[in-house]
């Protein structure tokens, strides 16, 4: 609350300043302002200049000072010399230099680039060989066992066999004595 009281009343001061400020100014015979013109007649009579006036005069000084120091760093750049003629040559050398070896550079680039190429192309192959060997894989793994169990089926029905074959002759299962070693023959 007390800054906007403050507020309006710094307002109102310069306010009245404003008002001051314009009863002051001198005017011209038609009626207008007059700001940094030639003062007529009737007011021939006052020492002081307007403030446009002295703004507009203070403008040329500034002027001519920036026009000057433009001038001299004109001439300065124009005065400064482009090089010896060694440094022009040792300048030349280095361009050359820096030249091979950009070329050089540029030629191991393209290499490298060929290489990435092919390696990149032997990766895409070797992918496709390792897609097809699994595949290959997958099928001899089902091949496999599909036979293991074929096998073991005809294992267990040749047990079922021998065990029926037995029962019919009615032996035990005890296996025949098959003599080891070189029999005598009988003479």
């Amino acid at each position: 609350m007390c800054q906007t009281r403050a507020l309006r009343q710094e307002m109102r001061v310069l306010a009245g300043h404003m008002e001051e400020a314009l009863i002051q100014r001198p005017v011209d015979s038609i009626g207008a302002l007059s700001y940094g013109r030639i003062r007529p007649a009737s007011q021939a009579g006052r020492i002081r200049p307007s403030v446009s006036e002295m703004q507009s005069m203070s403008k040329y000084p500034k002027m001519i000072v920036v026009g000057v120091v433009m001038i001299v760093g004109i001439w300065g750049c124009s005065q400064s010399s482009s090089g010896s003629p060694e440094k022009i040559k040792a300048l030349e050398a280095k361009v050359n230099r820096l030249e091979e070896e950009f070329r050089s550079a540029s030629s191991a680039r393209d290499q490298v680039r060929k290489k990435l190429a092919e390696v990149e192309q032997e990766q895409a192959q070797l992918k496709h060989e390792r897609e097809e060997l699994r595949a290959e894989l997958k099928t001899r793994t089902e091949e496999r066992d599909t036979v293991t169990g074929q096998f073991d089926q005809f294992r267990k029905n040749l047990k079922d066999l021998i065990g029926q074959t037995e029962a019919a002759i009615g032996k035990p299962n005890k296996p025949a004595a098959i003599p080891v070693g070189n029999p005598k023959p009988n003479l």
